[in-house]
């Protein structure tokens, strides 16, 4: 599934989810009519009761299906049914959001959880209930909360190196992030054991679930929701994107799959659509967004979101773009979101920010 927006000729924005297989959900209707009806002039004709060992076992047939639920040539009649209201979105609470960090993370860290270890040869040592990459920012953020939380015991965990562990991993670049702590790379020993260690403690448990809740899920959030992912088990299929391609990477994913805004006609007619003349004053009106100018992944979901909230347009729900994630999502990922799409840790319910 994949959402597009084209423009007619009088220059009004059409946004529409492509539907997924049409045979999807499709079932065949079996009826139990008889092939002929008797008219008004047909004659009664009584038949004998047939021989018992023929009816022996025989199940009767169900009642027979009203035809005018299935065909009907007049027009008029009932007035169309109207749908149902959405229920109210329910606020983001910490537990909420830990429920769906919980249910991105399964495949990633399995019964390890927070003293998962794994490594990467580009994203260096990974760690933790959503393997925070040592070249990202995560994991140097991580070890700082867990030093702030508990200092003894992270000393204790981490030994005389700590320190230099903690300048290492919170460097300024990806490569000076990836260097050897005491001429060690991080994912030879005795560092995994030492994380693993790190990962049973309970005060630094609660530091992985600060970091992923404050540092990966909550700037995705308004993005997300203004997309139209509005519900649990959409935020976990952006979370997923998030927790294994970086936010910048994670929300740029989402945006190119799930953004119907794809041409800069599409983009100007949505934002005369929405009463702005140019970029950067609609930006000013968002308080999540940076007025630049630039339409970046954030600016058009938030241009989305102004859509949505206006109402004119017709939308893709937020299980149109869930399927629409799941298909597009390759390899490992499309299994994952595969799973999310069915998981029960999380679920349709509608949330709000």
């Amino acid at each position: 599934m994949s959402t597009t927006a084209s423009e007619n000729g009088s220059g009004t924005l059409h946004v529409s989810p492509t539907p997924r297989d049409v045979s999807s959900g499709v079932q065949l209707l079996v009826s139990h009519e008889p092939d002929f009806v008797a008219g008004p002039n047909a004659r009664a004709t009584s038949f004998a009761a047939p021989p018992e060992d023929v009816v022996s076992g025989v199940q009767p047939l169900p009642p027979p299906i009203d035809a005018g639920a299935r065909w009907r040539d007049e027009i008029g009649g009932e007035p169309s049914a109207l749908p149902e209201p959405e229920s109210p979105a329910r606020l983001l609470d910490n537990q909420t959001m830990y429920r769906i960090i919980r249910a991105v993370a399964l495949p990633l860290s399995g019964d390890a959880l927070y003293s998962a270890v794994a490594a990467d040869d580009q994203l260096g040592l990974l760690y933790g209930l959503v393997l925070f990459p040592q070249a990202s920012k995560h994991l140097g953020s991580v070890l700082r909360l867990m030093r702030s939380r508990a200092e003894a015991a992270f000393l204790d965990a981490f030994g005389s190196a700590a320190d230099e562990l903690l300048a290492v991993t919170g460097a300024a670049t990806p490569a000076r992030r990836l260097t050897a702590v005491r001429g060690q790379f991080l994912w030879h020993e005795p560092w995994p054991s030492r994380f693993r260690r790190a990962g049973e403690i309970p005060v630094f448990q609660a530091a992985q679930n600060e970091e992923a809740i404050e540092n990966q899920l909550k700037p995705i959030i308004q993005p997300a929701l203004s997309l139209g992912l509005t519900t649990e088990r959409g935020l976990a299929v952006a979370y997923d994107a998030v927790a294994t391609k970086g936010v910048g990477g994670g929300l740029r994913w989402i945006v190119d799959v799930a953004g119907p805004l794809r041409t800069e006609q599409q983009r100007a007619n949505a934002l005369r659509t929405v009463g702005f003349a140019d970029l950067a004053s609609f930006q000013a009106t968002i308080g999540w967004l940076r007025p630049d100018g630039v339409f970046g992944p954030e600016t058009h979901a938030a241009l989305v979101g102004a859509l949505r909230r206006q109402g004119d347009i017709p939308m893709p729900t937020a299980g149109d773009l869930v399927a629409g994630l799941v298909e597009a999502a390759e390899g490992d990922q499309h299994e994952r979101l595969e799973r999310l799409e069915e998981s029960e840790l999380v679920t349709n319910a509608r949330v709000g920010a």
